[in-house]
């Protein structure tokens, strides 16, 4: 599922004053000094001292207001940006009063491009110290957790409303989103005025090459413990359907991977037992939790602009509710069923449809997997694999699959990224 960003509108409360604020926010280096120009373009007056001056990075300007920084004085001259538009970095965000409501244009650009930004940034006007790779890495690893933070902050607060906006998407078809802006703020803006600020030879920061431009993932044991759901929904399936006592849980795990009626098959089993498991499986859907640092991680990647794909051995439909109800559905561009390929994994059907469907080369995708089929998928379709380990995978097995990487934690993704990002 292709990621949707949000639009949050909120109803302004009784206490808040009449006046509405309109602000440009986003990371440093993120386009928000072009979004104030193509605002003040349209015809919404900027809210600016201009004490920061241009310079070769911004050569229109950075539409800065000093007192932004100093929240001890807002009191003093929010009002005054009432009818204008006022430019606040994302970490003086929550320094906002609560007495006003907010409209805020937040401005969206991957982190390699603005970790690139700001590095040459510091190499024209830093002289004393040499940018590093760990500069990067680590100013990366700072901007990730803001971003969540920040997210979560905004959601929770009744007198802002977001609109969120890719840098990306304002360079490509800057008409198109000079009109969602103008249409968020309720500003009588010309949006072909603001189209025309857009200056693609701005983009000061080239992105860096990406080792992976997708990544694929199995779903339960990578994205999601399932495994008590999976244990309980199998036993009960085979209570009402066969009766007795079934094969030991751990024939069924060995196969994880596969889809579930070719697991029947090799159990001895009647397929009829799927429609049961699948009902009882959604029945405890309340039950299947998320990896800690898995949203993490994935934002991340999303922001570094990668393609991320579901490859499970669920069917399509049961893998796609589960995604939905833990609210992780945004984060991925596609989802691949095993009642998608005529082949699942273990074959390459699967990683080879999501490659294809994007046009993407084996040596750009990485596969992430918990079980043997995983790595037998990847490897099929040509693509690096990388062993799963923070379930409870047999590690035996797949460090038999000689993966290309094994990675023990979340972050251990985001490092393989980040570091590879940073190292030119």
């Amino acid at each position: 599922m292709v990621q949707t960003l949000r639009c949050m509108n909120v109803v302004t409360p009784d206490y808040i004053h009449a006046e509405t604020v309109n602000i440009v926010s986003g990371l440093p280096r993120s386009g928000t000094s072009m979004m104030m120009r193509m605002c003040e373009k349209g015809g919404l007056p900027p809210l600016t001292d201009n004490v920061r001056s241009k310079d070769d990075m911004n050569p229109n300007g950075y539409y800065e207001f000093e007192a932004v920084k100093d929240s001890s004085s807002y009191n003093e001259w929010l009002k005054d940006a009432s009818g204008k538009v006022l430019k606040v970095i994302s970490r003086f965000l929550p320094s906002l009063p609560s007495t006003y409501f907010y409209k805020v244009v937040f401005v969206h650009r991957p982190l390699n491009e603005i970790i690139r930004s700001q590095a040459n940034m510091a190499s024209k006007f830093k002289h004393d110290k040499k940018w590093a790779a760990s500069d990067g890495e680590q100013l990366s690893k700072i901007y990730t957790q803001h971003l969540v933070e920040i997210s979560s902050w905004l959601r929770d607060r009744p007198n802002i409303s977001v609109l969120e906006v890719r840098y990306e998407d304002v360079i490509n078809d800057p008409l198109k989103q000079s009109q969602r802006i103008a249409s968020f703020l309720h500003v009588d803006l010309d949006p072909k005025a603001m189209a025309s600020v857009v200056n693609r030879s701005l983009n000061h920061a080239v992105p860096a090459p990406l080792r992976y431009e997708t990544i694929i993932f199995d779903l339960d044991g990578v994205i999601i413990c399932s495994l008590p759901v999976i244990r309980e929904a199998y036993y009960a399936a085979h209570r009402k359907v066969v009766g007795g006592t079934p094969p030991p849980f751990s024939e069924y795990q060995r196969l994880f991977g596969r889809s579930f009626p070719e697991i029947m098959k090799i159990l001895g089993l009647p397929v009829e037992m799927h429609e049961v498991f699948k009902k009882e499986s959604n029945r405890r859907m309340s039950k299947i939790e998320v990896y800690p640092g898995i949203r993490t991680m994935l934002k991340t990647l999303q922001d570094q602009g990668i393609k991320m794909i579901v490859a499970t051995g669920k069917d399509s439909e049961r893998a796609q509710a589960t995604l939905d109800y833990l609210d992780l559905s945004p984060f991925f561009d596609m989802v691949v069923g095993s009642d998608q390929v005529d082949n699942p994994k273990p074959a390459p059907d699967m990683a080879l449809k999501a490659l294809k469907t994007f046009g993407i080369k084996p040596n750009q995708a990485l596969f992430c997997g918990d079980a043997l089929a995983d790595m037998q998928c990847g490897r099929g379709a040509n693509v690096s694999i990388a062993a799963v380990m923070w379930g409870e995978p047999d590690r035996n097995v797949l460090l038999a699959e000689n993966p290309d990487y094994v990675l023990e934690k979340p972050d251990d993704l985001l490092n393989l990224v980040i570091k590879n990002l940073f190292d030119a």
